[in-house]
């Protein structure tokens, strides 16, 4: 997944339920963007720009910056965001099935 000025590309994204996968996030833009969703509060490990995932204190990814998650969660849908001023639109869906 990229992160442009204002939007996740692609902003839907469909896994398969039952085992771990690899969420990649590059930030493609000018701006520092974040990246919160509550599918980080389940068995994350990270690797790239050092990032909170505690979805209340979220952190930031550099303009030409990377993360990589590798995420264990339940099947469901999970909203994903950028809470930074100005970035109100940017948000996106991760749907686990």
């Amino acid at each position: 997944m990229t992160t442009e000025d204002y939007r996740f590309v692609p902003n839907v994204l469909r896994v398969k339920a039952g085992s771990p996968f690899i969420l990649a996030l590059y930030n493609a833009g000018r701006e520092d963007h974040e990246f919160v969703s509550p599918v980080l509060a389940y068995g994350t490990e990270k690797s790239g720009e050092t990032m909170t995932l505690d979805t209340a204190a979220p952190g930031l990814l550099k303009p030409g910056r990377s993360l990589r998650f590798q995420v264990s969660a339940p099947p469901g849908t999970y909203l994903y965001s950028c809470r930074r001023k100005g970035h109100a639109n940017m948000t996106g869906t991760l749907i686990i099935e």
